[in-house]
């Protein structure tokens, strides 16, 4: 794996929440195929490799994560006539009612986008009109993952502001037990998206990450931002990178060795060119000052040391198949 973006590890789901796992992964899947997903900060999307790993063969998988390539697009709108608080300790009710939220936003933007492109934070958006009446509300903003080329398809869906409110607000109205929440002396039917408060469109320029196989780069979109409202976040599995899996009790059966991380994003050339077990002249490869990018490299040969000239990183803790 190796990424380029110029965050510092070292500093401490649909519903971003600070107590949620965080993960930056590459996965086996059970097709045989590899996988590259992520949730870190405020990252979706997943990448997936066209062709199959073979038994009893060596392949060269590759995550490239890059601080470019990708874009968000962000846009918020009041929901009225739902109780804010209750709504936020009911999973029940909440949490189906994102689901519904974030596949309206999907369907309304087009051009591939999916629900797991959209991102959603609540706020409370209750107000008190005049003495005795609160007008009780709660206001979600939507983070829509997406690559640069479809960007502009996607803005100009989103600019029909009123089929947009109505499509939010009938999503609502089909939450099972949403009634439970809705404010006295209203009904479901009530909950409305005032269109003149869906907010215009905003975007901005943010990472992606590719996989590739054997040197060949996989499929799919991934966009990749590190941060969200609570600040940097890590790529490691709950901080640490590691290496394990297994699915319904059967450990994970396969060979790992020649694991590297990079400190710079590789080119697809250059991807090709480190694929041997046996690593090229870097200094042609690579160019730039020693040690040319190459920040851990763990053999697996026996010891899990680091064996990368020159890095900082330590060894790597765990054991092999010979001692397990």
């Amino acid at each position: 794996a190796n990424h380029d973006w110029n965050g510092s590890v070292e500093v401490p789901a649909f519903y971003a929440g600070a107590n949620r796992r965080r993960y930056g992964g590459v996965f086996l899947r059970r097709d045989g195929r590899m996988s590259l997903e992520s949730n870190v900060g405020t990252s979706t999307g997943s990448c997936r490799s066209d062709a199959q790993l073979g038994d009893g063969r060596w392949h060269h998988v590759a995550a490239v994560f890059k601080d470019r390539g990708g874009v968000q697009i962000k846009i918020d709108f009041r929901v009225k006539w739902v109780d804010f608080e209750r709504l936020m300790v009911n999973d029940l009710v909440r949490l189906p009612m994102l689901e519904n939220i974030r596949q309206i936003v999907a369907d309304s933007m087009g051009s591939g986008t999916t629900a797991e492109d959209v991102l959603i934070r609540l706020e409370d958006a209750t107000e008190k009109p005049t003495p005795v009446f609160w007008e009780y509300a709660f206001r979600c903003f939507c983070t829509i993952n997406s690559p640069p080329e479809t960007v502009n398809a996607k803005l100009n869906e989103l600019l029909a502001k009123a089929r947009l409110a109505k499509a939010v607000a009938l999503a609502v109205q089909a939450t099972p037990l949403i009634h439970l929440l809705v404010s006295s002396n209203f009904v479901v039917r009530d909950i409305i998206v005032d269109p003149e408060d869906v907010s215009l469109p905003s975007t901005a320029e943010v990472g992606s990450a590719e996989l590739f196989v054997d040197g060949i780069r996989g499929h799919g979109v991934l966009t990749y931002l590190p941060e969200d409202e609570f600040g940097p976040d890590y790529i490691g599995m709950d901080g640490q990178f590691v290496l394990c899996g297994g699915l319904n009790g059967t450990a994970i059966d396969c060979q790992v060795q020649d694991f590297r991380f990079w400190n710079r994003a590789l080119s697809h050339t250059q991807v090709r060119a480190v694929q041997p077990c046996k690593l090229p002249d870097l200094r042609g490869v690579m160019g730039g000052a020693f040690p040319y990018g190459l920040a851990a490299w763990y053999r697996f040969d026996g010891s899990f040391e680091n064996s990368a000239p020159a890095s900082t990183y330590p060894a790597a803790e765990g054991r092999d198949a010979a001692s397990s």
